[in-house]
């Protein structure tokens, strides 16, 4: 409370919720809430197993900057009118059923540092008017049935450090104004329905450690300039329709901890023996391609079995193995039955 008395900071846990104003349920947010005008941080504790919709009247508390919501059961759509919330700044829903679109009013919380919508049954297209969040930091949407394309409005937000969209069903090619946020660390996307190549825009984020395009339907070479990308630790480019030679610039990544190149039947000739220099590499996954060789450069073994956990996946496995490999940990292969499973070693 404030020193008028009036509630300024309220964290519901469910037996104590009819302390402050008379509810008859108390695993739904009561339409009272929104007499509380005063109120700047409201958290439903996780794991409350909270239910039903998130109240309209949510949109009289306007002088909220911090509202968390996340792991409860919550259903309905986000309703419009949180966009009434012009002081907030961080705004967590994830973790529950909420459904229906995101609404354009987001577009109205300016001060917004972070936005959480993930893990909901969220769809339709993710709302231009995102790209007004210009002091966002984290930009959550990940495992809803959002989709349509990226929209282009995404590059204004310069300050993004994380962006998560993967488990969704967008679709198109990336747009080139992500090559704009340039503070981005970790960019996810994998296992939606994208596609083109990848675009040059996106290897020119040089802060960026995290990388995930698998499980789309990206096509093309993969771009020797990804070398460009010196903090990568971790580089997911899995099954998808990549095609042509493994560049030896990977092997510029110096801190790469974990590749992931499976399911792409187009990549062809050997794996780089830079990539066998990596003394980071601790997982590595090439199975499922058109790569032949052999991975049995004694610095490549030495390296990552320096890791106490190393994995090394090849298609060393099956009636006609294509790649030799001494310290593969899973070998992959096409046996009797026609099937392609891959074997631990």
């Amino acid at each position: 409370c404030d020193d008028d008395g009036h509630v300024t900071s309220w964290i519901i846990a469910l037996p104590w919720i009819g302390d402050l104003i008379e509810v008859h349920d108390t695993r739904t947010l009561p339409t009272e809430i929104g007499n509380l005008k005063r109120l700047r941080q409201l958290a439903v504790e996780e794991d409350s197993d909270m239910v039903g919709p998130i109240p309209s009247e949510i949109g009289h508390l306007q002088q909220l900057t911090y509202l968390d919501l996340y792991f409860n059961m919550f259903s309905g759509p986000i309703p419009s009118e949180i966009g009434h919330l012009q002081q907030l700044e961080s705004l967590g829903l994830q973790f529950n059923e909420l459904s229906g679109p995101i609404p354009s009013e987001i577009g109205q919380l300016q001060q917004l540092e972070s936005l959480g919508f993930g893990e909901n049954k969220l769809s339709g297209p993710i709302p231009s008017e995102i790209g007004h969040l210009q002091q966002l930091h984290d930009l959550g949407l990940e495992d809803n049935e959002l989709s349509g394309p990226i929209p282009s409005e995404i590059g204004h937000l310069q300050q993004l450090h994380d962006l998560g969209l993967e488990d969704n069903e967008l679709s198109g090619p990336i747009p080139s104004e992500i090559g704009h946020l340039q503070q981005l660390k970790s960019l996810e996307l994998k296992r939606n329905n994208f596609s083109g190549p990848i675009p040059s825009e996106i290897l020119h984020l040089q802060q960026l450690h995290l990388l995930g395009l698998g499980g789309n339907m990206f096509s093309g070479p993969i771009p020797s300039e990804i070398g460009h990308l010196q903090q990568l630790t971790y580089l997911d480019l899995s099954s998808n329709k990549f095609s042509g030679p493994i560049p030896s610039e990977i092997g510029h990544l110096q801190h790469l901890g974990l590749l992931f190149l499976p399911g792409n039947i187009g990549l062809t000739g050997t794996v780089p023996v830079e990539v066998g220099q990596l003394e980071s590499i601790g997982k590595a996954f090439f199975s499922k391609t058109s790569l032949t060789g052999g991975l049995d450069d004694p610095a490549f073994c030495k390296n990552l079995k320096s890791h106490k956990h190393f994995v090394l996946q090849a298609d060393c496995g099956g009636l006609n193995p294509k790649i030799t490999c001494e310290c593969c940990t899973e070998c992959c292969g096409i046996d009797e039955n026609g099937r392609n499973p891959c074997v631990e070693f």
